[in-house]
């Protein structure tokens, strides 16, 4: 059976890691080539376009008082991962998936910690751009109040709540997708063989759930 990969409820915005040392300045993961109301900011990440190293900032602030950031994390909606996090997903499937470098700073200067209380090196981080979408999510066999086909292609869910049923042969020889959906959703569906990897090296900061297959 192949999972969803979630982060726990209620953290999908925090630790709080923006494009900019204030919070109350709103910009996104893309460098100003692209403006901040662009559809190409909305897209990254969960829709399969494939971008340039150049459009994809490099440098980003933890503005929240956490000590520590965990494998994954929110940056701006999107999901940033840890070189442990970009290992286990590139030992399954290497060169598929884009994994841009980022450095994380305080605005106040200090560390920034793993889980396991050593100071986060400065190869640490990466955003991670799925280029793996795949309408699977079956409907009608799968339950729970967030269930729905959208008129233009995709099925929305609740990653946290919804019992799902995907297809197998949809999915049959991938290891890391995302669902077709209209919008950003901050989940992915992985394979068992990921979610080994990923218990098995003991990585932290996400929600793990099974899924059905037909």
């Amino acid at each position: 059976m192949a999972a969803i990969i979630y982060r726990r409820p209620g953290e999908r915005w925090v630790p709080d890691v923006g494009a900019a040392p204030d919070p109350k300045t709103r910009v996104g993961p893309l460098t100003d080539k692209v403006h901040s109301n662009d559809w190409r900011q909305m897209r990254f990440g969960e829709w399969g376009d494939r971008f340039e190293p150049e459009e994809v900032r490099t440098e980003f602030w933890l503005r929240s008082r956490h000590k520590a950031l965990s494998d994954t994390f929110s940056v701006h909606g999107c999901w940033g991962v840890s070189a442990a996090f970009r290992a286990a997903v590139e030992a399954l499937e290497p060169g598929l998936h884009q994994f841009f470098p980022i450095r994380i700073r305080r605005p106040k200067g200090g560390p920034i910690l793993r889980p396991d209380g050593r100071e986060a090196g400065p190869d640490e981080f990466f955003l991670i751009n799925c280029l793996s979408v795949v309408d699977c999510v079956i409907p009608e066999l799968s339950s729970g109040p967030g269930v729905r086909r959208r008129e233009r292609g995709g099925v929305m869910f609740s990653a946290e709540e919804d019992r799902l049923v995907i297809s197998r042969e949809a999915v049959a020889g991938r290891h890391l997708w995302h669902s077709k959906t209209d919008g950003v959703s901050g989940y992915f569906f992985i394979s068992d063989a990921l979610r080994d990897l990923l218990v098995a090296r003991k990585l932290q900061g996400f929600v793990i759930r099974p899924v059905g297959e037909a």
